[in-house]
């Protein structure tokens, strides 16, 4: 393989203007096509089906000039953290996007698409698979050298003398220098980005009037600054419930598929929606009872919210970790629960998103369930999965081990800890959902409709692949809920069933195993669990492949009326 046939980490995809030509760098004029390795333009196509185009709306236009001039520049501050996400995730994809845009070959313009839709070369939704090139994405994208193994990382660090400690850090890059591994300060690798987001965010707490806003956006400029984000966090819970949602910094670990220790960068910016957030005060209130339904001995689980703030929003910007690959609709904060350890948390709920995922994504998947059954999945059934889901995000640990030395999830559990996560909220989101329509605090006769929405969102999640934590995830929970009878699979009719008093059982056996591997910190029962129900089965993988030509993730497009 010549040197311009692979996708080379490390420096810009690009050779002069072209991108993997036959010959290196230096050799015979670049071919008219700028992108040669490429796949055919009929394939891309169907990569590209498996993507519904959606437009989310947003405005600004009816706020005053200075509230508007302090959303327009977070939503800046936002595209410059979203360029150094690239760089985390695909160094030199962002050439390649530029040598795209400038192309006028038809093909080229679906690669482009494509590469848009997964921040990079490489497919999310067919796990990471390379659309450009042939060299498989490094399972630590940016963060770390192209060819350094997990245990080479790991045997750098002394817990004694915390020796080395500094590679494990989420928010620094490791590099090889003179055959010694280094750790890099995010922002320090990424100040070309980080320090004009900054200023931006900066400008953006000098046009607000509310003392805890302007706290929490000049915090947030700081902790870009210094990669100290504990107090900028905290002050985010602090906001005013009327005022600006963002979220401008490091975010989750699924991109580190090495260690999973390494947190991207994502940018977030809405609006609140009163009347949007007003509904979901049902499940505010009866947070702190479902909590101590999970509680051992009358106590929070380590790192766990006590109380917990819903607040919808209206996206103005999406950007980094918070706009490629699956779109959940929620986020919590704070990001990092040490911030705030056993307070309130607040979780933003987005119902643009959640209902594009219900419409578009989760009830065409019920042609795939029993037809006596179809019916029960429904609008309504499947966004209360939604919103229990990411409310299950709020419940149970967010920190692992006693509470006198807690440890980060992600630092416990590595690289299993994404898509445990997800099948925790999954889980915990179903069984409290099912409590909460038994005690009365929400309509019982939508409960049957529950089982069957779940299911049909499981298989909807499953064809993210294992690419993607929550498609894992999903994956996990169909294989369990099978064995126990919560879940059935008729041949005959090639459809799935779900057992109402079963599945809810087998949730909740799920719900408990998963809250003890996050609790305990469990990283060798978080890989036998994957190990043993991580497998599409065949008749899961048939029911996948008959689902194929509908769409399977969404491909949002915010657009926003400033004036």
């Amino acid at each position: 393989m010549t040197a311009g046939r692979r996708y080379a980490r490390g420096r810009s995809l690009l050779c002069l203007p072209a991108l993997l030509t036959l010959l290196a760098c230096g050799g015979d004029p670049p071919p008219a096509d700028p992108v040669p390795y490429a796949l055919p333009e009929s394939v891309l196509a169907g990569r590209l089906a498996r993507y519904r185009p959606v437009e989310f709306r947003g405005r600004a236009d009816d706020l005053p000039t200075a509230e508007r001039d302090l959303l327009r520049r977070l939503v800046q501050a936002g595209e410059f953290l979203d360029r150094a996400y690239w760089d985390q995730v695909a160094p030199g994809a962002w050439e390649l996007r530029q040598t795209l845009a400038a192309s006028a070959a038809p093909r080229d313009a679906a690669i482009l698409r494509l590469l848009l839709l997964n921040a990079g070369p490489f497919d999310r939704l067919l796990s990471w698979e390379p659309f450009v090139g042939e060299s498989l994405r490094p399972p630590g994208g940016g963060f770390y050298p192209e060819f350094v193994m997990r245990d080479e990382i790991e045997r750098r660090f002394d817990p004694a003398s915390g020796t080395g400690g500094d590679l494990f850090s989420p928010t620094t890059v490791v590099r090889r220098e003179g055959g010694v591994l280094v750790a890099t300060p995010f922002h320090e690798a990424f100040r070309e980005w980080v320090e004009p987001a900054a200023t931006l965010i900066q400008e953006a707490a000098a046009l607000a009037s509310d003392l805890g806003l302007v706290s929490a956006i000049a915090g947030t400029a700081e902790a870009l600054l210094t990669d100290d984000s504990l107090a900028a966090e905290a002050d985010l819970l602090g906001i005013p419930a009327g005022s600006a949602a963002f979220v401008l910094g490091p975010a989750g670990t699924a991109d580190d598929r090495l260690l999973g220790l390494k947190r991207s960068y994502g940018a977030l910016v809405g609006r609140v929606d009163a009347a949007a957030t007003e509904p979901l005060a049902v499940y505010e209130r009866e947070f702190p009872a479902l909590q101590s339904r999970l509680a051992a001995g009358g106590t929070l689980p380590p790192g766990g919210a006590s109380a917990l703030q819903i607040v919808a929003i209206t996206d103005l910007y999406r950007g980094g970790a918070l706009a490629y690959g699956y779109q959940e609709g929620s986020l919590l904060l704070p990001l990092d629960p040490r911030a705030a350890p056993g307070a309130s948390a607040r979780l933003l709920i987005s119902p643009a998103v959640i209902a594009a995922r219900m419409q578009h994504l989760v009830l065409p998947v019920g042609t795939a369930v029993a037809e006596l059954q179809r019916a029960a999945v429904t609008a309504d059934s499947a966004t209360a999965i939604a919103l229990m889901h990411a409310v299950g995000h709020a419940l149970g640990p967010r920190l692992a081990g006693p509470a006198v030395a807690p440890t980060l999830l992600a630092v416990a559990l590595r690289e299993e800890q994404a898509w445990v996560e997800e099948a925790k909220a999954e889980a915990v989101g179903l069984d409290a959902l099912q409590a909460l329509r038994q005690q009365g605090k929400l309509p019982a006769a939508d409960a049957r409709g529950d089982a069957t929405s779940a299911l049909a969102g499981l298989i909807a999640a499953a064809r993210l692949g294992d690419g993607e934590p929550a498609g894992l995830a999903a994956t996990v929970a169909l294989n369990w809920h099978r064995e126990r009878g919560g879940i059935t699979y008729d041949p005959g009719s090639a459809t799935w069933a779900a057992d109402l008093e079963r599945l809810d059982d087998s949730a909740s056996r799920l719900a408990r195993e998963l809250l003890e591997i996050q609790a305990t910190g469990d990283r060798p029962g978080a890989a036998r669990l994957r190990q043993i129900y991580g497998k599409a089965d065949p008749d899961l993988r048939a029911t996948l492949r008959r689902l194929s030509s509908q769409p399977a993730a969404l491909a949002p497009a915010i657009s926003v009326t400033w004036e």
